[in-house]
C-alpha cells in the first residue's frame, strides 16, 4: 500500500490541497484508468493506493501514477468558505447555528428510538441541521464525506449517475458506509449522489459520532446493519 497526496504549484492551505487530491480521486475513478481511495495521516487528507487485483502488474500501477501527477485538475484561487473538511458542495451554504430538533423529535425517528434524553442530548451537540432546496445536491457519487444523514422534513432521490434509483422520506437516511467507514479511520467514495426531491430539512452527524452510538446501542447497530444489507442487495 502507497500513501501520498499530490502537491499543486502555489497552494500551501491545507483546505485547499484537500478539495484538489478529493477531485483528483473523483476524476481518476471516472477516467476508468483505476481507482483509489483516502485516508488521513495526522489529521491530513491523503490518498491510499492499495493494489488488490491479482493481474494488476507494474505498467498498471506505473500508469496510475503516472495519471495522478499529470491529470488537470480546476484550482479555486478564492473557495467560498465552509463549515468543515468535505467535498460535500451542499453543506457550505446551509449550516445553521444548531439542530432545532428536540431530544423528543429525535426519538421519534425509528432510528434512535430507543436513545435515552441524554444520549440524544450528546448526539445532537455535534450534529447540525442541513436545509435544502428543491433541486440541491447534498452528496455527489465518487466523492469523499464524513457525514451521516437523517431526513427530518420533506424527501431526497438518491441516484446512479443521471438515474434515480430511490427516494426517501421523512424519517429515513442514508450515507451510513461513508460515515461508518470514516468513523473507524477508512474513507471510501459515495456510491450514489443525493439530492432533494422537495424542500428538506436533514440532520448531518459526523461519522466518528455514528460509529460511537452504534457500538453504545445494539438497537441502533441492527437497523443500520439491517440497512447497509438491504441497500446493498
Amino acid at each position: 500500500m502507497l500513501t501520498f497526496r499530490r502537491r499543486f504549484r502555489g497552494i500551501a492551505d491545507e483546505d485547499a490541497l484537500e478539495r484538489l487530491n478529493a477531485r483528483l480521486i473523483r476524476s481518476l475513478a471516472e477516467s476508468g484508468v483505476g481507482l483509489v481511495s483516502s485516508t488521513r495521516l495526522r489529521g491530513r487528507y491523503a490518498i491510499r493506493f492499495c493494489v488488490l487485483n491479482h493481474t494488476s502488474g507494474r505498467q498498471d500501477v506505473l500508469r496510475v501514477l503516472e495519471w495522478l501527477d499529470s491529470a488537470d485538475v480546476p484550482i479555486d484561487h478564492d473557495p467560498e468558505p465552509t463549515f468543515e473538511r468535505t467535498s460535500e458542495t451542499g453543506i457550505r451554504q446551509s449550516w445553521l447555528a444548531g439542530p432545532t430538533v428536540t431530544p423528543s423529535g429525535l426519538v421519534a425517528i425509528p432510528l434512535f428510538e430507543s436513545l435515552s434524553d441524554d444520549r440524544c442530548v450528546s448526539l445532537l451537540a455535534v450534529s447540525r441541521e442541513l436545509r435544502l432546496a428543491p433541486g440541491e445536491i447534498v452528496i455527489r457519487e465518487w466523492e469523499y464525506g464524513k457525514l451521516f444523514y437523517v431526513i427530518l422534513e420533506g424527501a431526497v432521490e438518491v441516484l446512479s449517475g443521471d438515474q434515480v434509483i430511490d427516494v426517501l422520506h421523512e424519517g429515513e437516511f442514508f450515507g451510513e458506509n461513508a460515515a461508518l467507514d470514516w468513523g473507524a479511520g477508512y474513507s471510501y467514495a459515495r456510491t450514489a449522489s443525493v439530492r432533494a426531491k422537495e424542500p428538506a430539512r436533514l440532520l448531518a452527524i459526523p461519522g466518528a459520532a455514528l460509529d460511537d452510538l452504534r457500538r453504545s446501542s445494539a438497537d441502533v447497530e441492527r437497523r443500520l446493519l439491517a440497512a447497509i444489507r438491504e441497500r446493498l442487495g
